[in-house]
């Protein structure tokens, strides 16, 4: 009979590694459940954390012993229009028709999805998702594997930069391929970390659109205005204004940049890039 149930997780130089020890009424008894490095296996280690809440609910079951937890278990993100799983290494996206967008919207996201992973044929880094594969299945449902996986993380003070470097770099690539995104926020921005640095992601492209092809309806700050891309710069400068922290001079010029983009119809990421490079000085 086990009296007693043990969970040890060590970390270090980026090696996880989970430890059950179970105390009976004769010797201790250790098992290693997980034993990884989060860089070489990312998917691994946020699955391990995801779910880590509802292994210490079995485990509280187990020994009869009931604690709070403030973790949840990892359940699949789903709603009417679409179901988002964690796989291995992989995002699983499921896009549904629904009875307001029907079979129309389920072949925009799919040509969407097709300029995404056209893009990854022989591009540099894109800061955009890769489509490792996508499919339409019978029922209609439109399936879409994306890599790779990140999680929300603000940037610090010293990252803003960087960040901001990145989500532009996005920005003209997808614009570069003729969409809008139409969604800039902080839950479509994750980090991605790796053994040598961490960089930032733009994902969902979910309300991707040509530029003067769709009302705004969403919410958003410009609703019922002719989406631009324009607007996915003014939306970055915004999120700017949201950091907890207090901008540099720099990053405050580039800030309000962003944020009049929207009355410069010419006005791209690319240019927005490159004065954020020093390629272009502002006066």
């Amino acid at each position: 009979m086990i009296n007693f149930l043990s969970l040890y997780i060590h970390f270090a130089r980026g090696q996880l590694q989970l430890v059950t020890i179970e105390r009976t009424d004769g010797p201790c008894r250790a098992k290693v459940i997980a034993d990884f490095s989060i860089f070489e296996d990312r998917a691994g280690a946020l699955k391990v954390f995801y779910n880590l809440a509802l292994l210490l609910h079995q485990m509280a079951k187990l020994t009869k012993r009931s604690y709070a937890c403030g973790l949840e278990p990892f359940v699949p993100d789903e709603n009417e229009k679409r179901k988002i799983v964690l796989l291995d290494g992989f995002i699983e996206r499921t896009i549904k028709g629904t009875r307001s967008s029907g079979e129309m919207d389920v072949e925009r996201l799919k040509s969407v999805y097709e300029t995404l992973q056209g893009l990854d044929e022989g591009s540099p880094v894109t800061h955009l998702q890769t489509v490792e594969k996508l499919s339409v299945k019978q029922d209609g449902r439109l399936v879409v594997e994306l890599s790779p996986i990140g999680y929300l993380r603000l940037p610090t003070i010293d990252e803003v930069s960087e960040w901001l470097r990145h989500m532009l770099t996005a920005l003209k690539y997808w614009h570069g391929c003729g969409y809008c995104h139409g969604d800039i926020c902080w839950r479509n921005i994750v980090l991605v970390p790796t053994s040598g640095f961490s960089y930032w992601v733009l994902i969902d492209m979910d309300e991707s659109r040509q530029p003067n092809t769709t009302t705004i309806w969403w919410n958003h700050q410009y609703q019922g205005h002719r989406l631009r891309f324009q607007h996915d710069l003014w939306q970055l400068g915004q999120l700017m204004g949201e950091l907890p922290f207090k901008l540099s001079d720099d990053l405050k010029t580039m800030q309000a940049i962003l944020l009049s983009a929207v009355d410069i119809p010419q006005f791209t990421a690319e240019f927005a890039l490159a004065i954020l490079e020093g390629h272009i000085r502002v006066e």
